[in-house]
């Protein structure tokens, strides 16, 4: 619904597709589904969570290696068949006029293709300002997201993540407790 208040000058807009949008209360225990978190560019970083503990992660040039999209969406849908669980793209949305929504149709077509449903976008300033305390522009908080993903890429890889790996790490941390994704989950518990 969009309202217009007649000022000095002009027409403010309230509502309409540029409105904020109330987020949900995140969850005290991390949900019982497996997330294919993205940080969408031309390289993309990856990870797949499952109940909040990092499983796989990892980051690639979607130009070079197109193929290892439906890879990544594939080995995250195995997890349905080993733990039944639920699985939800969780994709970062970046704001409008940064041309890499032909990187998120990518996805999105990959884990279709892989029989995924479950999607959720977020924009950047949620997931940082929930899991690194803080938003600023991407260059500054890029050693922030390296530092917060180190521990779990290392124990898992024996090596520092990616600049993108490191966001993805970090979108699937928001994700695994985020209340925006507990909504798309078909069975809800009461946190």
């Amino acid at each position: 619904m969009v309202v217009a208040l007649k000022r000095a000058g002009g027409v403010k807009r309230q509502g309409g597709a540029h409105a904020r949008r109330a987020l949900e209360a995140p969850s005290w225990t991390a949900h019982n589904c497996t997330i294919l978190a993205v940080d969408t560019a031309e390289r993309s970083g990856w990870a797949i969570s499952i109940g909040g503990v990092l499983f796989d992660s990892g980051e690639f040039n979607m130009l070079s290696q197109p193929a290892e999209v439906r890879r990544v969406c594939r080995r995250a849908m195995a997890t349905v068949e080993l733990e039944g669980l639920a699985v939800v793209l969780v994709l970062e949305s970046p704001f409008a006029g940064l041309g890499q929504g032909q990187y998120r149709g990518a996805w999105r077509v990959a884990f279709r293709e892989a029989g995924g449903r479950l999607t959720v976008q977020v924009q950047p300033s949620v997931w940082r300002s929930r899991v690194l305390g803080f938003t600023h522009p991407r260059e500054i908080v890029r050693q922030a997201e390296r530092t917060r993903s180190l521990h779990d890429v290392a124990r898992l890889h024996s090596r520092s993540p990616g600049s993108d790996e490191a966001a993805a790490v970090c979108i699937g941390y928001w994700a695994s407790y985020a209340g925006e994704v507990a909504k798309k989950l078909p069975c809800r518990s009461a946190p």
